[in-house]
């Protein structure tokens, strides 16, 4: 039987050997399976798997990228299809042994394997990640992310190869119990008002938290003093405000978001106000990005 050449695997995919799992930190293993399966019987070249994990920032017409994972597979066909149920004949092609089962054949003269129809083949790979500092949290922005992931290329004879991909999220573990975390952090800031260019008093603040580093789902103790001296009614408040920065050819784009925020009672003239352990609790976000030189995530308590 001569196989045509246009014939395409019914299945080519590419799965994790945990697929519960949600994201991967430096030093793990990542594991999985390339399945393929025929509807009829193909000619393969080989297989390769790689994986890759970029920053890419992009603007217009301009794009920046830094490398932070490069992993590459040549996976061996034979080991899998030299025991199968396929035997070859002269010049690689395809017969049934009439006194026995099918058996898999090496590479026949023109280097190709044969995938027949009908059943599933799995073809294993495993890497590991880099070790601590060389890999960036996963991230994905409004103009830049960072993106990692493996992909599958299947090569056939005198055709494109065919390709499946999947993504994987790395996160890399923050300490917040780190001494410069741990400290406390204080500010003050005094604005003057003016009306209709005349002076009118001034509005000061002064405020300070326990420490700098917080995890998702615990409260800000605030201690902040107000004092409004000026003719108007103020209101005080405090948000935690994420920042994104991205660099692309020395130029910066910063973009700030509110991500959750509490109000105190109005101040009128003449009067101040104090919180003492107002909390601002926070909210479910992606831990501050660090390590990357090209995208910038951080927050602060405003």
């Amino acid at each position: 039987m001569v196989l045509s050449s246009a014939n395409k695997p019914r299945m080519f995919q590419l799965l994790f050997s945990d697929p519960t799992r949600t994201f991967y930190s430096s030093g793990d293993k990542l594991s999985g399976w390339v399945q393929l399966e025929a509807g009829s019987p193909c000619r393969l070249t080989g297989l390769r798997v790689t994986a890759a994990g970029c920053a890419r920032v992009e603007s217009r017409s301009r794009r920046q990228e830094v490398e932070y994972l490069k992993y590459e597979e040549e996976v061996r066909l034979e080991e899998v299809l030299s025991t199968g149920d396929v035997a070859a004949g002269p010049l690689g092609l395809v017969h049934q042994d009439l006194l026995g089962p099918l058996k898999y054949t090496k590479p026949g003269p023109d280097g190709c394997f044969l995938l027949p129809a009908g059943k599933s083949f799995s073809f294993q790979f495993g890497f590991e990640l880099p070790p601590s500092g060389r890999l960036v949290s996963s991230f994905k922005g409004k103009f830049g992310s960072v993106r990692y992931y493996v992909r599958a290329e299947l090569q056939r004879p005198y055709q494109h190869a065919l390709q499946c991909e999947r993504e994987f999220e790395v996160e890399e573990p923050l300490d917040v119990n780190q001494p410069d975390l741990l400290a406390p952090a204080a500010a003050s800031k005094q604005k003057k008002v003016t009306c209709m260019f005349i002076p009118d008093g001034q509005v000061s603040i002064t405020a300070q938290i326990d420490r700098k580093g917080f995890c998702e789902g615990e409260d800000i103790n605030i201690n902040a003093k107000f004092e409004n001296t000026c003719s108007r009614i103020v209101v005080p408040k405090a948000a935690i405000i994420a920042k994104h920065s991205y660099i692309i050819n020395s130029h910066t784009k910063v973009l700030r978001q509110k991500l959750t925020a509490v109000r105190g009672n109005p101040i009128i003239s003449g009067m101040c106000d104090m919180w003492q352990g107002r909390t601002i609790r926070v909210p479910k976000l992606r831990p501050t990005l660090l390590g990357c030189d090209i995208i910038k995530v951080d927050y602060t308590l405003m």
